[in-house]
Protein backbone atom coordinates (compact mmCIF):
# COMPACT_ATOMS: atom_id res chain seq x y z
CA UNK A 1 0.00 0.00 0.00
CA UNK A 2 3.02 2.30 -0.46
CA UNK A 3 1.49 3.92 -2.92
CA UNK A 4 -1.35 4.93 -2.04
CA UNK A 5 0.48 6.83 0.60
CA UNK A 6 2.69 8.22 -1.91
CA UNK A 7 -0.62 9.02 -4.13
CA UNK A 8 -1.79 10.98 -0.75
CA UNK A 9 1.70 12.53 0.40
CA UNK A 10 0.93 16.70 1.00
CA UNK A 11 3.60 17.40 -2.07
CA UNK A 12 1.42 15.13 -4.52
CA UNK A 13 -2.18 16.92 -3.27
CA UNK A 14 -0.88 20.47 -2.82
CA UNK A 15 0.11 19.24 -6.87
CA UNK A 16 -3.27 18.57 -7.71
CA UNK A 17 -4.93 21.24 -5.89
CA UNK A 18 -3.26 23.53 -7.96
CA UNK A 19 -3.81 21.93 -11.06
CA UNK A 20 -7.61 21.93 -10.44
CA UNK A 21 -7.65 24.70 -8.43
CA UNK A 22 -5.00 27.33 -9.60
CA UNK A 23 -6.60 30.41 -8.81
CA UNK A 24 -7.55 29.03 -4.86
CA UNK A 25 -3.68 27.60 -4.76
CA UNK A 26 -2.50 31.11 -6.12
CA UNK A 27 -3.98 32.78 -3.24
CA UNK A 28 -2.76 30.46 -1.05
CA UNK A 29 0.54 30.90 -1.72
CA UNK A 30 0.50 34.41 -1.76
CA UNK A 31 -0.84 34.80 1.53
CA UNK A 32 1.84 32.31 3.04
CA UNK A 33 4.68 34.17 1.83
CA UNK A 34 3.71 37.01 3.36
CA UNK A 35 2.77 35.23 6.82
CA UNK A 36 6.40 33.85 6.70
CA UNK A 37 8.22 37.29 5.58
CA UNK A 38 6.24 38.40 8.98
CA UNK A 39 8.38 39.17 12.18
CA UNK A 40 7.35 36.36 14.66
CA UNK A 41 5.17 38.38 16.84
CA UNK A 42 2.88 39.09 14.38
CA UNK A 43 2.73 35.98 13.07
CA UNK A 44 2.30 34.70 16.87
CA UNK A 45 -0.91 37.30 16.66
CA UNK A 46 -1.97 36.01 13.78
CA UNK A 47 -2.29 32.44 15.27
CA UNK A 48 -3.85 33.59 18.24
CA UNK A 49 -6.34 35.73 15.81
CA UNK A 50 -7.13 32.75 13.96
CA UNK A 51 -7.47 30.23 16.90
CA UNK A 52 -9.70 32.76 18.72
CA UNK A 53 -11.82 33.31 15.45
CA UNK A 54 -11.90 29.26 15.04
CA UNK A 55 -13.10 29.32 18.47
CA UNK A 56 -16.21 31.93 18.09
CA UNK A 57 -17.02 30.10 14.89
CA UNK A 58 -16.94 26.69 16.93
CA UNK A 59 -18.75 27.98 19.63
CA UNK A 60 -21.78 29.71 16.97
CA UNK A 61 -21.68 26.46 15.54
CA UNK A 62 -22.15 24.43 18.57
CA UNK A 63 -24.91 26.95 19.59
CA UNK A 64 -26.92 27.00 16.14
CA UNK A 65 -26.59 22.93 16.23
CA UNK A 66 -28.06 23.02 19.99
CA UNK A 67 -31.13 24.99 18.76
CA UNK A 68 -31.35 23.03 15.54
CA UNK A 69 -31.85 19.82 17.65
CA UNK A 70 -33.91 21.67 19.84
CA UNK A 71 -35.64 22.65 17.26
CA UNK A 72 -36.19 19.29 15.66
CA UNK A 73 -36.90 17.54 18.81
CA UNK A 74 -40.02 20.31 19.19
CA UNK A 75 -41.31 19.13 15.69
CA UNK A 76 -41.10 15.73 16.66
CA UNK A 77 -42.95 15.75 19.62
CA UNK A 78 -45.83 18.20 17.65
CA UNK A 79 -45.60 15.62 14.84
CA UNK A 80 -46.58 13.03 18.17
CA UNK A 81 -49.50 14.85 19.08
CA UNK A 82 -51.17 15.38 15.86
CA UNK A 83 -50.73 11.67 15.38
CA UNK A 84 -52.07 11.27 18.55
CA UNK A 85 -55.05 13.50 17.69
CA UNK A 86 -55.29 11.84 14.53
CA UNK A 87 -55.67 8.25 15.98
CA UNK A 88 -58.53 9.70 18.70
CA UNK A 89 -60.54 11.55 16.14
CA UNK A 90 -60.82 8.46 13.67
CA UNK A 91 -60.96 6.07 16.94
CA UNK A 92 -64.51 9.21 17.89
CA UNK A 93 -65.57 8.83 14.10
CA UNK A 94 -65.25 4.70 14.26
CA UNK A 95 -67.48 5.05 17.65
CA UNK A 96 -70.19 7.43 16.20
CA UNK A 97 -70.06 4.97 13.30
CA UNK A 98 -70.49 1.55 15.64
CA UNK A 99 -73.18 3.54 17.68
CA UNK A 100 -75.14 4.53 14.99
CA UNK A 101 -75.65 0.58 13.58
CA UNK A 102 -76.64 -0.36 16.93
CA UNK A 103 -79.30 2.37 16.73
CA UNK A 104 -80.41 0.82 13.85
CA UNK A 105 -80.26 -2.84 15.25
CA UNK A 106 -82.26 -1.18 18.29
CA UNK A 107 -84.77 0.01 15.52
CA UNK A 108 -84.85 -3.54 14.08
CA UNK A 109 -85.35 -5.01 17.99
CA UNK A 110 -88.67 -2.77 18.01
CA UNK A 111 -90.23 -3.96 15.11
CA UNK A 112 -89.46 -7.70 16.09
CA UNK A 113 -91.47 -6.97 19.21
CA UNK A 114 -94.25 -5.38 17.54
CA UNK A 115 -94.41 -8.26 15.18
CA UNK A 116 -94.03 -10.53 17.90
CA UNK A 117 -97.47 -8.91 19.81
CA UNK A 118 -99.08 -8.50 16.51
CA UNK A 119 -98.92 -11.63 14.95
CA UNK A 120 -97.70 -14.25 17.82
CA UNK A 121 -99.01 -16.79 15.80
CA UNK A 122 -96.86 -16.70 12.77
CA UNK A 123 -94.02 -18.43 14.31
CA UNK A 124 -93.47 -20.89 17.08
CA UNK A 125 -92.06 -19.89 20.32
CA UNK A 126 -88.90 -21.83 19.29
CA UNK A 127 -88.62 -20.04 16.23
CA UNK A 128 -89.10 -16.44 18.03
CA UNK A 129 -86.16 -17.42 20.52
CA UNK A 130 -83.90 -18.27 17.28
CA UNK A 131 -84.78 -14.92 16.02
CA UNK A 132 -84.50 -13.01 18.85
CA UNK A 133 -81.62 -14.78 19.28
CA UNK A 134 -79.98 -13.94 16.30
CA UNK A 135 -80.20 -10.14 16.96
CA UNK A 136 -79.12 -10.21 20.26
CA UNK A 137 -75.79 -11.71 18.79
CA UNK A 138 -75.41 -8.90 16.19
CA UNK A 139 -76.35 -6.81 18.81
CA UNK A 140 -73.45 -8.00 21.05
CA UNK A 141 -70.94 -7.94 18.87
CA UNK A 142 -71.22 -4.03 18.34
CA UNK A 143 -71.69 -3.31 21.65
CA UNK A 144 -68.20 -5.90 22.20
CA UNK A 145 -66.74 -3.35 19.42
CA UNK A 146 -67.58 -0.02 20.44
CA UNK A 147 -67.63 -0.93 24.23
CA UNK A 148 -66.06 -4.21 25.50
CA UNK A 149 -66.12 -7.78 26.39
CA UNK A 150 -67.94 -7.48 29.84
CA UNK A 151 -70.51 -4.91 28.33
CA UNK A 152 -71.68 -7.49 25.79
CA UNK A 153 -71.84 -10.43 28.32
CA UNK A 154 -74.10 -7.80 30.17
CA UNK A 155 -76.34 -7.42 27.26
CA UNK A 156 -76.85 -11.11 26.28
CA UNK A 157 -77.21 -12.85 29.53
CA UNK A 158 -80.17 -12.11 31.83
CA UNK A 159 -80.35 -13.80 34.67
CA UNK A 160 -82.86 -12.00 36.65
CA UNK A 161 -85.27 -10.58 34.59
CA UNK A 162 -88.51 -9.41 36.64
CA UNK A 163 -91.54 -11.01 34.29
CA UNK A 164 -94.61 -9.85 34.90
CA UNK A 165 -97.92 -12.31 35.97
CA UNK A 166 -101.21 -12.73 34.87
CA UNK A 167 -103.28 -12.06 37.58
CA UNK A 168 -106.76 -13.60 35.65
CA UNK A 169 -105.42 -16.94 34.15
CA UNK A 170 -102.31 -17.53 36.05
CA UNK A 171 -98.75 -17.65 34.98
CA UNK A 172 -96.65 -14.99 33.37
CA UNK A 173 -98.56 -12.51 31.28
CA UNK A 174 -96.23 -12.66 28.05
CA UNK A 175 -94.34 -15.18 26.28
CA UNK A 176 -90.29 -15.00 27.95
CA UNK A 177 -89.00 -14.27 24.55
CA UNK A 178 -91.28 -10.94 24.24
CA UNK A 179 -90.35 -10.51 28.05
CA UNK A 180 -86.73 -10.48 26.65
CA UNK A 181 -87.25 -8.63 24.07
CA UNK A 182 -88.83 -5.86 25.78
CA UNK A 183 -85.66 -5.99 28.30
CA UNK A 184 -83.56 -5.07 25.59
CA UNK A 185 -85.22 -2.73 23.92
CA UNK A 186 -84.90 -0.93 27.14
CA UNK A 187 -81.36 -1.60 28.04
CA UNK A 188 -80.18 -0.41 24.35
CA UNK A 189 -82.16 2.86 24.66
CA UNK A 190 -80.29 3.61 27.97
CA UNK A 191 -76.82 2.48 25.98
CA UNK A 192 -77.35 4.57 23.28
CA UNK A 193 -78.50 7.45 25.51
CA UNK A 194 -75.77 7.29 27.98
CA UNK A 195 -72.87 7.11 25.04
CA UNK A 196 -74.49 9.89 22.82
CA UNK A 197 -74.63 12.51 26.03
CA UNK A 198 -70.93 11.26 26.92
CA UNK A 199 -70.03 12.18 23.11
CA UNK A 200 -71.83 15.19 23.34
CA UNK A 201 -69.99 16.31 26.02
CA UNK A 202 -66.83 15.17 24.57
CA UNK A 203 -65.45 12.23 26.85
Amino acid sequence: MQWVRDIFSPSNVWSAFKYFFPTAAGVVSVWLSWVLHLPASVTLLLAVLTAACILIILDFAQAWFDKRNSLLQRIAELEGQLRELRAAADQSTDKRKLLDQISELYREMIDLRIEMEQHPQRLSDTDWDRKLGELQKRIGAKIDQFSSKAEANAYQYVGNLPRPINTNMGGFLRPLHLDICIHDIDYLKKFIADYSRNAAKGN
